[in-house]
């Protein structure tokens, strides 16, 4: 980890503070070997997003930050004409310029959300010919010091799209001014969805690495809806290493009948931190503790998930069918995982009929390069969600219902 990143680390941890950064911009001409331009990509006959997915592209120092949020950009207006077009073929698809993941050194979901940042046009009679359009640059404020206006479409850029994600939370703040940052980072992180395109992507690898989790949603990250409700842990709760802790929700039986034919999506974002040391080599020692999340599975009984997590052995019942899950190839991408960053989503979609009776996450603490005892501890916030996706179904009053009375909260040592 380069200094500069593990001070944000660093920061963020000690003060509870929530940095949003930009991923970086590709130079339009120039560069040098190492960080060759767009220009140079170009000429490598690379084509629209490729060039993003090349080593030297990765997202620049310091947005390899783990406690930090990192922020990549994507086009809005775009256009092919007889002279030229831009990078993009269809709006919410990766800026040409915009860096990409996974970022180094430990291959981690960066940046984890995407915003409009505009986009580059390139010439086709001189394809390497990059260059500003205002038919497809970012709408921004302008000075109009020398009588100009106060409105312009003269450029493009990751910095552009990173204050629209603090635009949120910003509105998170005011909501939730007792709340720790930690819970804005994972709000925000939890309301990002992927595009259209990025659905119908083979590859999710590759969607991972241009556009992270997507796009966020000041509506989703701020108001429930009648078939979306989202659960939160208010307060910034403490973990050390080899703790656990489990938190439980009933689902009603009204979401678990047979005869329903919902489909819902379930959403889970951890966000944490820890203290850092920059001399370690590998991710899970690089923080005095480290954490990772797992749910209880289709149709587990809550005492067996209960004494997996607390003493260990392997599962009986079919996973939900997790996008990431805990480890490389496990789940539809293959080549990262949810544990390698500190902040930690993963979606699944099934039938509600699959659901559990009662659905379980366990937060688990692991010891990082702090190995004294009842040493390094975390910190951390939690965010659920449940989306009916298909069929009609209130699904927000059923859970109401069900968690008004309490919510179960346990720890393990």
């Amino acid at each position: 980890m380069s200094a500069w990143a593990a001070k944000l680390d660093e920061l963020s941890h000690e003060h509870d503070v929530l940095f949003l950064q930009s991923a970086g911009n590709l130079a339009l001409d120039g560069g040098n070997q190492a960080n060759p331009g767009l220009r140079s990509h170009l000429k490598d006959r690379l084509q629209h997003p490729d060039q993003l997915l090349v080593d030297s592209s990765r997202v620049a120092n310091p947005a390899q930050s783990l406690h930090a949020l990192t922020v990549g950009a994507v086009a809005q207006e775009v256009f092919d004409d007889a002279s030229s077009r831009t990078f993009a073929s269809e709006a919410d698809q990766p800026s040409g310029f915009s860096r990409a993941g996974f970022a180094p050194p430990w291959q981690v979901v960066k940046p984890e959300v995407v915003e409009i940042g505009g986009d580059v046009v390139h010439e086709k009679s001189t394809p390497h010919l990059v260059r500003l359009d205002r038919r497809s640059s970012v709408e921004l404020l302008a000075s109009t010091l020398h009588g100009g206006s106060a409105i312009a479409k003269d450029d493009v850029g990751t910095s552009y799209a990173t204050p629209k994600v603090a635009h949120i939370a910003a509105h998170l703040q005011q909501m939730l001014p007792e709340a720790s940052p930690l819970l804005y980072r994972a709000l925000i992180v939890q309301s990002a969805r992927w595009p259209a395109w990025a659905e119908a992507e083979p590859d999710k690898d590759r969607v991972l690495r241009l556009i992270g989790y997507g796009l966020p949603s000041l509506e989703r990250a701020t108001n429930n809806a009648p078939n979306r409700v989202t659960l939160i842990t208010l307060d910034r709760r403490e973990l050390r290493g080899k703790r656990c802790d489990i938190y439980t929700v009933t689902i009603p039986e009204e979401l678990r009948g047979a005869a329903l034919e919902a489909r819902i999506r379930v959403d889970v974002t951890l966000a944490y931190t820890a203290e850092p040391r920059r001399t370690r080599a590998r991710h899970r020692s690089y923080l005095e503790t480290w954490l990772d999340w797992e749910s209880s599975n289709l149709g587990e009984p809550f005492g067996i998930f209960r004494d997996r997590m607390e003493k260990g052995g392997g599962a009986k019942h079919t996973e939900f069918p997790w996008m990431m899950r805990q480890r490389d190839n496990w789940g539809t991408v293959e080549e990262t995982n949810r544990t390698r960053g500190t902040v930690q989503k993963d979606w699944a979609v099934f039938d509600a009929a699959d659901f559990p009776e009662e659905f379980a996450i366990a937060v688990r603490g692991h010891i990082g390069w702090n190995h004294r005892e009842d040493a390094g501890e975390a910190k951390y916030c939690l965010v659920v969600s449940f989306e009916v996706l298909a069929g009609e179904l209130p699904i927000y009053q059923l859970i109401e219902q069900e968690i008004r009375p309490e919510v179960k909260i346990g720890q393990s040592g």
